[in-house]
């Protein structure tokens, strides 16, 4: 019962990371969407996408528990909520970078857009994409709310570890049942961009709530 109420919430805080995002575009101009633009978000718009994304991950299952009262949550929560929203800002930035400090981005320098067919690149980014973001939100949340309880083990490691493969193998058969569309058609960029987003939010909220 209780993976079903995660996956569940999992799948609402996916939806709402979605408007936010959409709103965040319309409201300052930008058409990145889900990653079939000429662009990608670098600097403000990179840490705001991370916000549009962590926001929901943490308020959705806190907003659960306190309408159904059904706990779901781990002492803690504020704390590790704060320190995954600023830990996430800074893994975004890291992926797309930013102009003021004038670093280009780990995703435009390992898989930059118009590359066209190149898998390795396509399943290293994949790597690189799975590991900052399970690394910036699932494991510091887990280390902050489970340092309540006593000193911490290896099952830290896999509560990070077991969502974060279900994500990066998910992807990625996408992406090779629908290869090279998937790495060159605007399209099924789209596509591709909606589906990983849809579930890197659910195996993300999976990870911290299990």
């Amino acid at each position: 019962m209780r993976l079903f109420t995660i996956l569940f919430l999992g799948l609402v805080a996916a939806v709402c990371h979605g408007v936010l995002w959409s709103l965040a575009e319309r409201l300052f101009g930008w058409s990145f969407g889900a990653g079939g633009g000429t662009s990608l978000p670098a600097g403000p718009s990179a840490a705001l996408l991370s916000v549009t994304m962590t926001l929901p991950l943490l308020v959705v299952p806190f907003a659960y528990q306190r309408l159904t009262g059904v706990e779901v949550l781990a002492p803690r929560h504020l704390a590790a909520g704060g320190a995954v929203v600023v830990a996430s800002a800074c893994a975004h930035v890291f992926l797309y970078g930013a102009r003021a400090i004038r670093f280009a981005g780990i995703r435009n320098i390992v898989f930059p857009i118009g590359l066209g067919v190149d898998r390795r690149r396509a399943v290293l980014m994949e790597a690189i994409y799975t590991i900052v973001h399970f690394s910036s939100i699932v494991l510091v949340y887990r280390v902050i709310v489970e340092s309540a309880s006593g000193p911490l083990g290896t099952p830290v490691l896999w509560v990070t570890a077991i969502p974060a493969m279900v994500f990066f193998f998910g992807v990625n058969i996408f992406i090779f049942l629908r290869w090279p569309d998937s790495a060159v058609d605007k399209t099924w960029i789209q596509v591709r961009g909606v589906i990983a987003g849809l579930l890197l939010l659910i195996t993300l909220q999976s990870g911290m709530l299990m």
